[in-house]
């Protein structure tokens, strides 16, 4: 660990308050658009009611159904190289858990990430200022995948956030973008610029992100063995202490997408 690293890692622990960029040594400026992510992804979406996705957002949010049906999608990420345009310092990789779902709002339509969880603070510093995005600090983050099956675990305030075991199953033979599930769906819209995220920064504006591309090498089905969602419990999106099961669950490697500039506009009228 560099001494810059030591010195970070002695004044943030996962229980401090969010450090501003300043605050962190980090420069903003290093990091512009457009922005090149590298990964592979677990996908696992669930189906729910629309009174339960109604509980988890806040106006002027509103549920949409995606195919007729209302969905919540858990994405596990490792990336491997964020940024590195050739305009500005890449970030170094991370692991990343988001949680959202298919909302309207303002007349428009967006996938809103409602939680993020990520196991670096770097890109949780730059991902709340850059996007607006509502990322934290894991207190630990696993995933770990092997030529046949993939785990994943997230803890965060002492407790278990995700938990997550799945076999690895048979290739899809074509690239995105996808055209028979909810997660292809969702991946489709994202490539044709469907804004990946709307954010309400302060009373007067709203912070919008879209892909301008995104594709993979390939992508399989997994077969979820075990599957336990911790967060939103409270709410009741998710219930409390039982196995789940994903309406479609998928493994897409080789994820490489591009992210242009964050658009900040005055939001409508209440």
């Amino acid at each position: 660990m560099t001494p810059v690293a030591q010195a970070r890692a002695a004044r943030v622990s996962p229980s401090d308050r969010i450090p501003t960029s300043q605050e962190f040594g980090l420069s903003v400026s290093d990091y512009p658009a457009p922005y090149l992510a590298h990964g592979d992804a677990m996908f696992l979406v669930f189906r729910v009611s629309r009174d339960q996705v109604a509980q988890v957002l806040r106006p002027p949010y509103a549920p949409r159904s995606v195919l007729g049906r209302h969905v919540v999608l858990v994405e596990v990420n490792r990336f491997y190289s964020v940024g590195g345009s050739g305009r500005g310092r890449p970030m170094d990789p991370y692991l990343e858990v988001v949680y959202y779902t298919p909302v309207s709002f303002e007349g428009g339509k967006a996938f809103h990430f409602f939680k993020l969880y990520l196991d670096s603070m770097a890109p949780v510093i730059l991902g709340r200022e850059l996007f607006g995005y509502p990322k934290e600090l894991a207190d630990d983050f696993v995933f770990e995948v092997t030529s046949s099956e993939i785990l994943a675990r997230v803890r965060k305030g002492g407790r278990s956030v995700l938990d997550v075991r799945a076999t690895r199953g048979h290739v899809l033979n074509h690239v995105l973008p996808f055209r028979k599930s909810a997660v292809q769906l969702a991946m489709t819209s994202m490539a044709r610029g469907v804004p990946v995220a709307a954010f309400y920064p302060d009373d007067r504006h709203v912070i919008l992100t879209s892909f301008d591309s995104l594709a993979c090498s390939s992508a399989e089905f997994l077969t979820v063995s075990n599957c336990h969602v911790g967060e939103y419990v409270e709410s009741g999106l998710f219930p409390e202490g039982e196995a789940l099961r994903p309406l479609a669950a998928f493994f897409v490697k080789d994820l490489r997408g591009s992210m242009g500039e964050p658009v900040r506009r005055l939001r409508a009228a209440m």
